[in-house]
């Protein structure tokens, strides 16, 4: 199974090791901290077949963008297991880890759900799993 949740988990070994915003920073700037020190690891491989390109803040999520290499999973492989990969991503969401709480907690306050988006690098067909910020 491929790893969809690779960003978040940079993010929480960065956390880990001390990284973060001063606290009189504001949600939003601690958002943009947490985006731009993930963007610097970038690209990175997540698996065989996912390379994170970057992180970028949308109008309505945070959105991780991937590439898929078409030679190791078919989009139409990712289209057709929709419900589970989401429910995976969920499931990692989920997690009782303090630093991932935290960038979760930002994202809300900030008014943002998490996306990601995977982009098929022969086909460029795209497929994205989103949680709005009531999920």
């Amino acid at each position: 199974m491929l790893s969809d949740y690779s960003g978040l988990e940079r993010y929480i070994e960065w956390r880990v090791n001390g990284g973060g915003a001063s606290a009189d920073s504001s949600d939003e700037k601690k958002l943009e901290e947490q985006v731009k020190m993930t963007n610097v690891s970038c690209p990175m491989q997540v698996d065989e077949a996912t390379m994170l390109n970057k992180l970028t803040i949308e109008s309505d999520k945070v959105l991780y963008h991937y590439t898929i290499d078409e030679s190791v999973v078919q989009m139409s492989a990712l289209k057709e297991n929709a419900e589970q990969m989401k429910a995976n991503v969920k499931n990692s969401l989920n997690s009782s880890d303090p630093a991932l709480r935290m960038f979760l907690e930002v994202c809300v306050k900030c008014d943002k759900g998490v996306g990601y988006l995977y982009k098929g690098n022969k086909s460029g067909e795209t497929f994205e799993i989103s949680f709005g910020v009531s999920e």
